[in-house]
């Protein structure tokens, strides 16, 4: 299982505009720009947008890196919701600052969210997520907390749950079919369990074929699962 978090020892995340942004404009496209500030340098592996949700109108329109007032951009493919070192190429080194910039456009009202990893190689690996609310002018403010309201007011149950209510029963051997079917399906992973190292790796290969295809459908099911809630 992979260790995320949304702040990494050795690493300062500057974010402009703010990470949440309101927009009253039913046509509308929004950028973000996010520093990372690395002491001592790192060498940046890998930028991803995770969430399947909203993905189409989310990307990555920019890479540099460099020094804070010298920063030179790496090549990308368009439309980037990846991007990896390995296809800059270029002769990478560790660098003080990197800068990401992140772009979004929608043409209808709505809220919409994205998770973006950064993977310095290490772990934990960092994580940030961007959102927008597009609400008519009349009151978006209202729409908003709405939102924030029946997503928390809908507990999606996981294993991360504290409160468990223990219910009476007699104890009985487990048939062989149960035995099986408990070592073939596993308790949700928790919210933030779910980027392990198998999601991160693009690449199929035999050996991680099957975790990979678990990790994705609990990602899945979570972004359902909120989605289903609102």
């Amino acid at each position: 299982m992979l260790d995320v978090s949304s702040s990494v020892d050795g690493v300062r995340v500057n974010c402009s505009p703010a990470l949440h942004q309101t927009i009253t404009e039913k046509d509308c496209s929004l950028s973000w720009t996010l520093h990372l500030h690395c002491n001592p340098p790192r060498l940046l592996y890998r930028v991803a947008l995770l969430s399947a949700l909203h993905r189409s109108r989310f990307w990555i329109t920019g890479v540099a890196a460099g020094c804070a007032d010298s920063l030179h951009p790496y090549p990308l493919s368009q439309p980037c919701r990846e991007w990896s070192h390995h296809r800059s190429g270029q002769n990478r080194v560790a660098e003080h600052v990197y800068q990401v910039t992140l772009l979004f456009s929608t043409h209808c009202y709505g809220s919409f969210q994205q998770t973006v990893v950064f993977d310095f190689g290490t772990e934990p690996v960092l994580l940030q997520t961007v959102s927008t609310e597009v609400a008519p002018p009349q009151d978006p403010e209202r729409a908003w907390q709405q939102q924030c309201g029946s997503v928390v007011s809908s507990v999606r149950w996981d294993a991360g749950c504290k409160q468990v209510s223990v219910v009476g029963f007699l104890p009985q051997e487990a048939c062989q079919l149960d035995q099986s079917l408990l070592l073939s399906y596993r308790i949700p992973a928790a919210a933030d369990q779910l980027f392990t190292r198998s999601v991160l790796d693009r690449s199929l290969a035999p050996y991680n074929y099957h975790p990979r295809l678990h990790d994705l459908l609990y990602i899945e099911e979570n972004a359902q699962s909120k989605e289903v809630s609102k």
